[in-house]
């Protein structure tokens, strides 16, 4: 793997030379790859072809490598000028062995009506980092990426838009389940397989956007029930109400979120969670030049909350569902500085969560050496007290990287 490595550093290096072969290939326009065989008889590309490469490595606190891997991103757009486009992104790590579609989905325009089929990504919500309404994607939080969007997890999903400025309704239709991964090892329990559905109202004016939100069907999150002896992951249905809001006054931007979890059974079953009340309110501004905070509290309420665990599975289910406390109070700041033209970024990330006092913070600083090499530095830090979930995982999931990252 060090050898992979090094050998792409130095493939990197020679490239991007004065003159390089790569820097003669790269559309001045988008940056990406365009042969002219791809090119229609107008001379505009027929398809677009993009992605990267990149080598990371994760250090444990002890010195010991917890992941290292080399990836390759192959992306794929094929546009139909009003009619549709279809989109693909193949990824190839070295440690699988493999390729997998991280996205692949087919869009038709028809009118008002945008419809997209397949494997994709759907991000509901205007918090920072924490979104309440976000029940749609599962996510991964084993998964070591200096990148947060890295963690969502793709589902084949069938989404329409309908769109009547200001406003757009959405339908989200999935019709499979896909577990959300954890930091701890734990085979798939039966389920009945049922779809999950879903509706937004988005209104959007340059003053003000918000939405209203409805989800029925599976949490992307799960409980572990015992089978046999055996821990295994389970799912479980819920409904969720849900809001949220972004809107500036003078040199401020204010956003909410809103979302009720409503449960069932859960009395009857251990790995089925309270039903619970999760809220955001947050401001951000420009503090300096290029300096940008964004402050935020965040509060869940667990309704019907008992504190008193029949079983050491009913207690760990609480732990892993964030409902040790019937009220939970935590804050949340992200800091941001872009130095020297923006070749430079420093970011903060810090959630502390006041009543269970567990803390997690991200520092990260990005250079761009060029424009299409960048060089990711950092650290994730997970403390918790003793019997909390950041306690369970703090030892594998604290670690300081090192990213290099070709885009192309």
């Amino acid at each position: 793997m060090k050898n992979i490595f090094l050998l792409f550093i130095t493939l990197s290096t020679s490239l991007l030379g004065e003159n390089g072969l790569f820097e003669s290939a790269i559309s001045e326009e988008t940056g990406n790859f365009e042969s002219s065989i791809l090119k229609g008889d107008e001379g505009r590309p027929k398809y677009d072809l993009g992605g990267y490469v990149r080598g990371d490595i994760f250090l444990e606190k002890d010195g010991e490598v917890a992941d290292q891997y080399f990836e390759t991103s192959l992306q794929l757009k094929i546009p139909r000028e009003q009619i549709g486009m279809a989109y693909v992104d193949l990824r190839i790590k070295s440690e699988e062995d493999m390729v997998s579609i991280r996205e692949g989905y087919l869009d038709i325009y028809l009118d008002k009506f945008d419809f997209r089929v397949g494997e994709q990504v759907i991000v509901w919500g205007r918090g920072d980092g924490v979104n309440p309404t976000d029940n749609l994607n599962p996510k991964d939080l084993g998964l070591f990426s200096p990148q947060e969007d890295d963690r969502r997890l793709a589902n084949f999903m069938a989404k329409t838009d309908y769109n009547f400025y200001p406003f757009t309704l959405q339908g989200v239709l999935i019709p499979r389940y896909k577990f959300s991964e954890i930091p701890i090892e734990l085979p798939e329990g039966e389920y009945e397989e049922k779809f999950s559905e879903a509706l937004k109202l988005t209104f959007e004016d340059p003053a003000f956007d918000g939405s209203i939100s409805y989800f029925h069907g599976y949490s992307p999150e799960f409980g572990v029930a015992v089978i046999d002896g055996e821990r295994v992951k389970k799912p479980y249905r819920y409904d969720v109400l849900g809001a949220d809001f972004a809107t500036t006054l003078g040199d401020y931007g204010f956003r909410g979120e809103f979302a009720y979890k409503h449960t069932k059974n859960y009395r009857k079953k251990d790995y089925v969670p309270n039903p619970e009340i999760e809220y955001i309110m947050g401001i951000d501004r420009e503090i300096a030049k290029d300096l940008n905070l964004i402050l935020q509290y965040m509060g869940t309420y667990v309704v019907d909350f008992r504190g008193e665990y029949s079983s050491e599975i009913e207690r760990f289910n609480s732990v892993l569902a964030g409902q040790t406390q019937k009220l939970q109070n935590s804050l949340v700041y992200r800091l941001s500085w872009d130095l020297f033209y923006e070749t430079l970024k420093l970011e903060n990330l810090t959630n502390y969560n006041i009543d269970t006092k567990e803390l997690f913070t991200r520092i990260k600083a990005e250079y761009n050496i060029t424009d299409d090499l960048v060089l990711t530095v950092g650290a994730d830090l997970f403390l918790g007290d003793s019997g909390t979930l950041f306690d369970l995982i703090g030892d594998r999931k604290t670690s300081c990287y090192a990213e290099i990252k070709l885009n192309f």
